[in-house]
């Protein structure tokens, strides 16, 4: 870590592990320190080189610690040791180390090496309090240094533990124990590392060595196995032996990189867990964007993509960004549709994302394409949509205009044929009166009488249609009622209608007034050609449906030539705009159902 993101933290961090590893390089007893196995000169002379170096790492390895606390202390920005007293440190472990090696036996040795034991200790608790604010808060530069001094003392504790038991005991810790307890040390580091950011490495770089730490532990683990396993069989001293373990090795051989490739992939999957989002984040926008229906939706995938698979940030611009690290061009077949780009990510993307990245940017171009192509046709069937509710509108006041000119025509023909008729017969009757005046005049009188019940028959019929113009539309939707009503006035002119409806029958406005219009027009040629002075008017529901019948037992009619009449075709239209149907059966002499 000091030479892949170097740093004075990181130095002194290699440096204190340096010195801390040299300890323990080869193993040593508590019984050399004992005054028997040591000679009566200076003990420079007479010590092996290894144990030589080895009581100079370990009174460097204390005024190390203190600088290294020092070095926390700096990157937390509290007050730091100054360096004249990290120099005096080190001056005084040079001392203490040159006089253990050139001073006799005796009694200054012997103070001089306990001065050296009083001297680390009080070392150890200044690095103890130095670290103990730091210790004491939440934030990261805290964490590391629990995480780090726990590490030291569990490695240490073994070590440390061997020259008291001794002296109280006379038994010795085995040195094996020591090296078995050093495993804390790396671990402890790795995961200061890994997890908690020790020394600011780059995030891909820290899982790199994460990995190369857990494939060599797997590889390592594998062939400890196997090594084991043709071990035991070694040892079983058979006539199967070698067999056993050659199958072991082929075994071993031939298994090694499925399980590898198995746990590889797991491995992956917990140190990158960025790809396993990148994936489900990349499967929901695919999905996501078949629904898209607009630009503003297909933008919010793009950001929601963006952040579920780790990004800072994801948009679809216009120009480019700087701050982009991958960025597309959005285009097809000429139309450009601006640029899609997300924002960084704590682990870069892969060549194998970027190019299903650009499987993405070619999905969202087409979606692009396809909302925009959708919005035009929309706009088009909005624009069709007014014509033809303008043409509607046309269509309606024609057909306003022609049902006024059919009234016109119809109030033209009923007055031709009553009213009209009747004061042309007394017009001609009173000239033969006159007439018979003169010649009979006893007769006069009868004549008179007769002439004024036709014009009371003429009053009678005029006022009749001057009601039906008068008579309102269909107000509250009651069909029953307005019927009734009609059939009332028909009543007076002479013509009689039963009537089967229920007591009240509240419909839509527009259904009524057409079913009343289709009623009247059905009455009305009833009375003008059936020959017959009455009819009959059901209305009823059933299952559902609105059942409106209109019959009589006059002449009837040929069907074919009932067929091209204006007053049917118009029953036709108004029955089929509120989605009815018109039925029409009729015969000579036999009547007509409509």
């Amino acid at each position: 870590p000091a030479l892949i993101q170097p740093s004075r933290l990181a130095s002194m961090g290699g440096i204190f592990f340096v010195v801390l590893a040299a300890l323990l390089l080869s193993p040593s007893s508590p019984t050399l320190l004992t005054p028997a196995a040591q000679p009566a000169g200076a003990i420079g002379l007479s010590l092996p080189l290894y144990l030589t170096l080895r009581l100079g790492n370990g009174l460097l390895i204390f005024p190390l610690g203190v600088q290294l606390a020092r070095e926390f202390r700096r990157q937390s920005a509290d007050n730091v040791i100054a360096s004249g007293w990290l120099w005096l440190a080190y001056a005084l472990a040079l001392g203490l180390f040159v006089g253990l090696l050139t001073l006799p036996r005796g009694r200054l040795r012997l103070g001089v090496g306990v001065f050296a034991v009083v001297y680390n200790l009080g070392l150890i608790m200044l690095a103890g309090l130095r670290t103990k604010h730091i210790m004491g808060r939440s934030d990261r530069a805290a964490q590391q240094v629990r995480l780090l001094v726990i590490g030291v003392w569990l490695a240490q504790l073994p070590m440390l533990l061997r020259m008291p038991i001794f002296l109280l005991s006379g038994a010795t810790l085995p040195f094996n124990l020591v090296l078995l307890a050093q495993f804390v040390l790396p671990i402890t580091y790795a995961y200061a590392i890994l997890y908690h950011d020790l020394y600011a490495i780059d995030t891909t770089v820290r899982r790199a060595l994460a990995a190369i730490f857990v494939y060599a532990a797997i590889i390592t683990l594998y062939l400890l196995v196997t090594l084991l396993l043709t071990r035991f069989f070694f040892l079983q001293q058979t006539a199967l032996s070698r067999l056993w373990i050659m199958c072991i090795i082929l075994l071993a051989a031939g298994m090694f990189q499925p399980i590898y490739r198995g746990l590889q992939g797991r491995g992956e999957q917990l140190l990158f867990p960025e790809r396993a989002a990148f994936q489900a984040a990349l499967a929901e926008a695919q999905t996501a964007l078949v629904d898209a229906g607009g630009r503003g939706q297909i933008g919010m995938i793009v950001e929601q993509f963006a952040l579920a698979c780790g990004a800072e940030w994801g948009a679809i611009a216009e120009r480019q960004n700087g701050s982009a690290v991958w960025e597309a061009h959005l285009q097809v077949a000429g139309r450009d549709f601006g640029r899609m780009q997300l924002g960084s990510r704590a682990l870069e993307f892969s060549s194998a994302e970027n190019q299903q990245l650009n499987a993405l940017a070619s999905q969202v171009t087409l979606a692009l394409a396809y909302a925009e192509t959708l919005s035009q046709l929309d706009s088009l069937n909005q624009n069709l949509e007014q014509q033809v509710r303008d043409r509607t509108t046309q269509l309606l006041e024609q057909q306003h205009t022609l049902a006024v000119v059919e009234v016109r025509q119809r109030l033209a023909r009923d007055l031709h044929d009553s009213v009209t008729q009747t004061l042309f017969s007394l017009n001609l009757s009173l000239r033969a009166i006159r007439i018979l005046a003169t010649k009979q005049p006893e007769r006069v009188a009868d004549e008179l009488a007769v002439q004024e019940v036709a014009a009371q028959h003429a009053l009678s019929e005029m006022r009749a249609l001057l009601t039906q113009l008068r008579a309102p539309l269909i107000e509250d939707g009651d069909l029953a009622k307005a019927l009734r009503r009609h059939c009332t006035l028909l009543a007076q002119r002479g013509f009689t209608v039963t009537v089967a409806a229920p007591v009240q029958l509240i419909l839509p406005a527009e259904t009524a007034t057409e079913l009343f219009y289709v009623a009247r027009e059905a009455l009305h040629n009833a009375e003008k050609h059936s020959g017959n002075r009455m009819a009959a008017c059901a209305l009823a529901c059933k299952n559902g449906w609105l059942h409106l019948t209109i019959v009589d037992q006059g002449r009837g009619m040929v069907l074919d030539s009932a067929e091209k009449g204006a007053g049917l075709d118009n029953m036709r239209e108004r029955v089929a705009q509120i989605g009815g149907t018109f039925e029409l059966m009729a015969a000579p002499n036999q009547g007509t159902l409509i």
